[in-house]
């Protein structure tokens, strides 16, 4: 049903604007997850190259599990084993929830640390 106009302006006016999205990203968001990436390259940065290679070839350079086991010459067995340990030590330094998606790899934070 169409609901006419009001030919006044008062109180119960509805601000047609409020329901058009922001065109720039939300400045708080972007600070989040600028944070949470740093938070992870820190994390990054400490751990074993094999395992950071693993983990910035699944979810920085966007390869496929074959992919990466492809480029590493390993196989699917040792890549997975090395990625599983990656997403653990992730998961075990970080002490605070995600605050911030990861818009990069729109994942979910249970698919981020789910074992391909």
């Amino acid at each position: 049903m169409i609901q006419p106009l009001p030919e006044n302006s008062d109180s119960r006016e509805v601000n047609w604007t409020e329901n058009i999205p922001a065109s720039e990203p939300d400045p708080e968001m972007v600070h989040a997850e600028r944070e949470t990436l740093q938070l992870i390259d820190g994390i990054l940065g400490k751990m074993k190259p094999v395992l950071r290679q693993a983990f910035t070839m699944i979810y920085y350079e966007e390869l496929s599990g074959p992919e990466a086991c492809a480029v590493l010459g390993v196989s699917a067995g040792t890549f997975k084993a090395r990625l599983f340990r990656a997403r653990r030590q992730v998961l075990d330094q970080t002490e605070r929830a995600f605050v911030a998606p990861i818009h990069k790899t729109t994942l979910s934070a249970s698919e981020f640390f789910e074992c391909k």
